[in-house]
């Protein structure tokens, strides 16, 4: 039984080449950066995970919106991140536990609240 909440997965090559850690080279603050999270009812068996309500976590509102928002609507969610607010997410996520992937689970930095998890990555738009 998959874990999974979405039934279709979209884009899934480009959320698994995305990943999770830097994808910033060069000057990049001219161009759309987002947060991505994809909901799942739990989370890859064997992964470290950060709790939503992590201090890494909690001072980050596009962080915290982002987990209620894929958690509530039970489908991938993106917020925009403003340049002087990337550089600051990206060093948060890459600080965090990361876990790599399989044929059901994304790439990215497991957020939980409750048993729900949230695969978080940041994402450049072409």
């Amino acid at each position: 039984m998959s874990h999974h909440r979405r039934t279709t997965i979209v884009g899934l090559g480009l959320v698994l080449a995305a990943g999770c850690t830097s994808l910033s080279s060069g000057n990049d603050d001219d161009e759309d950066w987002y947060l991505v999270g994809i909901p799942y009812d739990s989370s890859p068996n064997g992964a470290e995970t950060t709790s939503a309500d992590d201090p890494k976590l909690d001072d980050i509102d596009a962080v915290q919106m982002l987990v209620d928002d894929a958690l509530d609507s039970s489908q991938r969610s993106n917020r925009r991140i403003a340049s002087d607010e990337r550089d600051l997410v990206e060093d948060r996520l890459e600080s965090l536990p990361v876990y790599e992937g399989d044929d059901e689970y994304v790439r990215g930095t497991y957020v939980t609240r409750d048993s729900e998890a949230v695969a978080l990555f940041l994402e450049r738009e072409d």
